[in-house]
């Protein structure tokens, strides 16, 4: 698509970095509040990040 190839690890360096951070947001919800709530927050992350991709 573009000629410069210097940004071509970027998606891949947000997918992780996104990553970790949900996992540590997730977690302590679920540490806080319970399990059915982490999972219920991690579900609205991951509905959240499609959109993105949308």
């Amino acid at each position: 698509m573009l000629d410069n190839t210097s940004l071509s690890g970027l998606p891949s360096a947000l997918f992780t970095v996104g990553s970790a951070a949900a996992a540590i947001l997730v977690g302590r919800t679920s540490q806080r509040l319970g399990r059915r709530s982490g999972l219920a927050a991690g579900y609205a992350a991951e509905a959240v990040g499609s959109l993105g991709v949308v």
